[in-house]
């Protein structure tokens, strides 16, 4: 199976900026995904069935029981409207949003909110780097797409197109659980209705077609993936720098998961970037202390700062 090696790596800010730019092309449209390392991506349900050993046809079984115990135990807990059992659509999404295992593959417009995700939690190095280089995945949503249409007018089904664009359950049914063999492909996908945290990621799940096999497989048994399918290093000592102009865009735990618990878990990477930053404004005079006692806030609390 053929590697997607990464096409070039992005020094600091600026290469970042310039990349996404040179992404905003209006004559094709991306899709971007964010890795702690470059490795081949995989579906939560590719993941969970690798660890219980589960593999080839059993997969789509699995499948099919998580979806059918997450309908049965879902009205228990949910706050909003239960949808149609029929809407796998919606539910495949649902599930992602709770943690559990579908074929879904998180993707996103924004090629920064995937940079966020890249970095906000580094994996250590085996080298001599303290951490591994982030990665981002760039896929062609046109090139994709032109792909799932051209796919869709073999199905002997006139009406198949249009129930795919209105996300009809029995559409997905037609195209993921009902060929023989399974399509071997990748579709880009959303549910009519987005939940709160898939509208302000700017999210957009990749599909594949045969769970039996990996996301990668199915994604490389497209022609034309060698232009359509990108990988991009982040350097890890340009890191904190962008994190914290990412921050400073509003770009944030706090932000992509609105709530208090993001909020809190947006400390863990703003925090120590707004202090580090503090103590650097002092070092410079660029920050005056105000208390009359030349003595910051978190000084009063005994912080001791190497």
């Amino acid at each position: 199976m053929d590697r997607i090696e990464p096409s070039k790596s992005i020094k600091n800010w600026q290469g970042l900026v310039k990349l996404e730019r040179e992404f905003g092309d209006w004559r094709e449209e991306w899709v971007f995904r964010g890795d702690a390392k470059h490795r081949t991506p995989k579906t939560t349900l590719q993941r969970a069935c690798e660890q219980f050993d589960i593999a080839g046809q059993d997969i789509p079984q699995v499948e099919r029981l998580l979806i059918r115990e997450f309908q049965r135990v879902y009205p228990i807990y949910a706050r909003d409207q239960v949808p149609e059992t029929g809407d796998i659509i919606h539910w495949l999404s649902l599930m992602r949003h709770f943690g559990a295992p579908t074929r879904f593959l998180d993707f996103t417009f924004s090629m920064l909110i995937a940079a966020f995700f890249a970095l906000e939690t580094p994996i250590e190095a085996q080298n001599s780097a303290k951490y591994e280089s982030a990665a981002i995945w760039a896929i062609s949503k046109t090139w994709l797409t032109k792909h799932a249409q051209r796919q869709m007018r073999e199905f002997k089904s006139p009406d198949l197109r249009k129930d795919w664009d209105a996300r009809l359950g029995s559409a997905f049914e037609t195209i993921f659980w009902n060929q023989s063999p399974a399509l071997k492909a990748v579709f880009a996908v959303n549910p009519l209705r987005l939940h709160e945290r898939l509208h302000v990621q700017q999210g957009l799940f990749l599909c594949p077609g045969d769970v039996a096999i990996s996301f990668e497989r199915n994604l490389l048994a497209l022609c034309g993936w060698e232009k359509s399918v990108r990988v991009f290093l982040i350097e890890d000592s340009c890191r904190r720098d962008v994190l914290w102009k990412l921050g400073r865009a509003g770009l944030s735990r706090e932000s992509l998961f609105p709530g208090l618990e993001g909020f809190a878990e947006s400390l863990r990477v703003f925090g120590p970037l707004l202090f580090q930053r503090y103590k650097k404004l002092e070092r410079t005079g660029g920050r005056i202390p105000t208390n009359g006692r030349n003595e910051f806030q978190y000084n009063r609390f005994n912080i001791k700062v190497d």
